[in-house]
């Protein structure tokens, strides 16, 4: 048995209990047959609660009694009221139940009676209800033209501003008899004048003329536009619903983003005197939106304007004028004014902020009528003694939202305006049950004692979730939180849960640091962040996230033991640093904008297989566990290129990388070293291996060069091993001075047994003479320090003992002893003395 209401917010299709409450189910069935519902308008409007209609006039009219049931219609001499058929069974759990409005008996207390005005609900358990309202049915369909109803825009009283109201109601099916007397008619009925006087703001979908669709279309604009503005006017956002555009503002657009606001005023400055001149700009950023409104003193000079600067260049930009067809500036004028003084005085709305707080989030005290007598059919003077026996409850505004908590706890938090901040001698346990969106900052620094915090029903905060210092702090339970501006998980030693359940989608930056988190579930940020630092929690082992993009900087390290990072969505970032991890997983990482930095990890492979762009620095350093480095698709390296003291690595082979715009630097224990793409290197290019790396050697020494490959300082070495922190396990092999190698000492100090030619051993003369040059720089200097000027002659002796250059060798010994790093000025590297200190080769601890 079902029957449907035509309302002008959709149809709504209800199911109904015949079986278990039959009475009010044939009161409300013979009501719809003779169109006793039909333009009756709804009214009690509580957002999330319940809506409420039956009475054909509302509360409204000074000539409605409140509704009256069928039979009350049919005989005139018998009751308006039924007694009502209250099961305790039958609950309001679930949105869109439906139930007769009841009041109490003034003859017995256990008594309630109903007539023709019922209920439905809006929101889910609504125990409230149970025992008050007597239930009947429920919404089978037409949820949206609840949600309609549920967003409306209402007033003090609950009314709707714009109205909404049963147009027909129709019965699909019908088991009980016509009682006698019971007429029904051919047609819905015509609204009575008592119906029409009840009108605030006529519904679009009235229309009924025999017109075009244009002409229909049309007329719905002009109403839907008529009903805005009177909907404004009565919520005090507008003087008056009929305001119009003034004439002397002029609208100007397509600017160029550069043109300021002085620039305009100059330009259109010779069309009158110029009242204002503004550009409007991004409130968050800063920036021009291109477009501006200029005031003349005179609608004159406006329309000069208008007709003399269509398609004007300014900046390099053609712009477009309007006469400006906004009223925000004579809206806001007399808000300021006149409606802030009605407000004051106690009268109006005071704006549509202040009613949509009023209509949004309203208490239980405030959500319905006080029973007068004639419409108190729902709330009646028990609550008056439930209010009682809840004294200590009150409403806190914080931000958008109302929570009702004790009053007890409420002496430990501060500024509501815009955010909470919990002080430190607040209780052990925090909850915030019942506050939805928090506008400001949720800050709790230094309580020593509290060891859970939570809000079941959070769902946004608009600043900063700020938890540190806490270390008894266990458990943080946000169930629904999806939306943070910044979160700060910091020197929290006990917490070791997070109760983001839903998932955190949106976060601009994440700090945890220094926690007993075991994993980040419930840190989703799919969509990415711009700044996550995850760094010092112990116990963190697995650091899993899903971030697509990082658009600052990413920075993991020193956590659990063993602990393994999957990046497994990462795809561009700016800045990548690692330390301290044992695994490092970025299977779908393409460009690193920034640096990507790899230092003092226990990994034992490094693969990014799809990484093809690095704009700054690759490091890759420290990492005594790394054996392989594949990065099979990088070609560009805009920074420089760093793989030093990794001890096991002994190959580097980079197949696509074609660019290094910075300095090259390797480091270690290598045996070949490769980059058959390689076309430029614009840094420095130094290559230094305990092992034999001449192969490599001989193939970099051809890149050198006027117009070469390698543009910066070029070395290329097998290294002794006194200038290693440790001594290789193979010793390395000599090479001809005329590389620019490095020399290792032959094994035997004999020159015809080692072989040398003639150039190595002008090197060593070479070599000899510079130590012996120094020795007599020293002695001399002692001399002089002690007045001897008497020995200078016999130093001077000694040093011509050193033979004399030609000027090829000349040449060579002053490219050979120019430092390794130096690089050309201008050019931007990394060098050595920047870089964490050398680990020894033969085994690091982690640092």
């Amino acid at each position: 048995m079902s029957v449907l209401l035509e309302t002008s917010a959709g149809d709504i299709v209800i199911d109904l209990n015949v079986d278990d409450a039959p009475k009010s189910c044939e009161n409300f069935l013979k009501l719809c047959k003779i169109k006793y519902y039909n333009y009756s308008p709804i009214y009690g409007v509580q957002r999330d609660f319940s809506f409420q209609t039956g009475d054909p006039l509302g509360p409204d009219s000074k000539d409605s009694d409140g509704g009256t049931s069928i039979w009350g219609l049919l005989s005139p001499s018998k009751p308006k009221t039924f007694t009502a058929e209250i099961n305790l069974k039958f609950k309001h759990k679930e949105r869109g139940t439906v139930s007769l409005a009841t009041t109490q008996s003034k003859t017995d207390p256990d008594e309630r009676l109903a007539g023709s005005q019922f209920i439905i609900t809006l929101g889910d358990n609504l125990d409230y209800l149970d025992g008050k309202a007597a239930v009947f049915g429920r919404v089978v369909e037409g949820f949206d033209a609840l949600e309609a109803i549920n967003g409306a825009f209402v007033d003090d009283s609950g009314r709707p501003l714009k109205d909404i109201r049963i147009r027909h109601t129709v019965i699909l099916d019908d088991p009980f008899p016509d009682p006698p007397g019971l007429i029904e008619p051919d047609k819905s009925p015509v609204p009575s004048a008592a119906q029409l006087a009840t009108v605030r703001i006529a519904d679009d979908d009235e229309l009924e003329v025999e017109e075009d669709q244009e002409a229909l279309e049309k007329l719905r604009r002009e109403r839907e536009a008529k009903a805005q503005a009177l909907t404004l006017e009565m919520v005090g956002d507008l003087p008056f619903a009929e305001v119009k555009p003034p004439e002397n503002i002029l609208f100007v657009c397509k600017l160029n983003p550069v043109t300021a606001s002085e620039d305009l005023e100059l330009i259109f400055g010779r069309f009158g005197t110029i009242l204002s001149c503004e550009i409007i700009k991004d409130k968050k950023t800063g920036d021009s939106l291109q477009y501006a409104f200029i005031e003349f003193e005179k609608q004159e000079q406006c329309e000069m304007a208008y007709s003399k600067m269509q398609d004007v260049l300014i900046d390099d930009h053609r712009i477009h004028v309007d006469f400006s067809q906004s009223v925000s500036k004579l809206s806001e004028h007399w808000r300021d004014g006149e409606n802030t003084k009605r407000k004051t005085r106690g009268g109006g709305w005071g704006g549509i902020r202040d009613l949509e707080k009023r209509r949004k989030y309203r208490g239980e005290e405030d959500a319905g009528r006080k029973s007068d007598g004639k419409y108190g059919l729902v709330f009646d003077k028990q609550k008056q003694d439930r209010d009682s026996r809840r004294k200590r409850s009150r409403k806190v505004e914080i931000g958008i939202v109302i929570m009702i908590e004790g009053a007890e706890k409420q002496q430990h938090f501060r500024n509501f305006d815009r955010g909470i901040a919990v002080h430190t001698s607040a209780p052990s346990n925090i909850s915030f049950d019942g506050v939805r969106a928090i506008t400001g900052n949720l800050t709790m620094v230094g309580h020593k004692a509290i060891t859970n915090i939570g809000a079941n029903d959070l769902q946004f905060i608009g600043g900063d979730l700020d938890i540190q210092d806490c270390p008894s702090l266990q458990n943080i339970t946000f169930p629904l939180l999806t939306n943070v501006t910044n979160l700060y998980l910091q020197n929290l030693a006990s917490l070791d849960t997070l109760g983001f359940i839903s998932g955190l989608s949106r976060a601009d930056s994440v700090h945890i640091q220094n926690t007993s988190l075991a994993n980040l579930e419930g840190i989703g940020l799919a969509s990415g962040a711009d700044v996550m630092f995850i760094a010092e929690n112990r116990h963190l082992q697995d650091i899993t996230l899903q971030v697509t993009n990082v658009a600052q900087s990413l920075s993991i390290g020193d956590n659990g033991d063993g602990s393994v990072v999957n990046l497994n969505s990462l795809k561009i970032a700016q800045n990548l640093t690692f330390w301290n991890c044992q695994q490092i997983n970025i299977p779908l990482l393409v460009n690193v904008s920034g640096t990507l930095g790899v230092s003092g990890n226990s990994i034992e492979v490094l693969i990014a297989p799809n990484l093809t762009t690095v704009g700054g620095t690759l490091a890759i350093n420290d990492n005594w566990e790394l054996t392989n480095i594949s990065l099979p698709l990088l070609k560009t390296i805009a920074g420089g290129l760093q793989v030093q003291r990794n001890q096991l690595v002994s190959t580097v082979i980079l197949p696509a990388l074609q660019v290094v715009g910075g300095a090259t630097e390797l480091y270690g224990n290598f045996t070949s070293v490769s980059f058959p793409s390689l076309v430029d290197n614009r840094g420095a290019f130094s290559v230094q291996s305990l092992l034999n790396i001449s192969s490599s050697c001989a193939y970099f020494d051809k890149y050198v060069g006027d117009g070469g490959i390698i543009k910066g300082r070029y070395q290329c070495a097998n290294i002794k091993a006194a200038d290693s922190p440790s001594t290789p396990t193979t010793a390395p092999t000599d090479r001809n001075i005329t590389s620019t190698s490095a020399i290792s000492n032959p094994s035997s100090t004999s020159t015809e047994s080692t072989g040398l030619s003639t150039g190595t051993k002008t090197g060593l003369v070479i070599g000899m003479s510079l130590g012996l040059l120094a020795i007599g720089a020293v002695v001399l200097s002692l001399c002089l320090k002690r007045r001897r000027r008497g020995r200078a002659g016999d130093l001077g002796k000694e040093g011509d003992l050193l033979p004399e250059l030609s000027a090829e060798e000349k040449a060579r010994f002053e490219v050979d002893s120019r430092p390794v790093y130096e690089v050309d000025s201008g050019q931007s590297v990394v060098r050595p003395a920047e870089l964490p200190a050398k680990r020894s080769l033969d085994g690091p601890g982690r640092g």
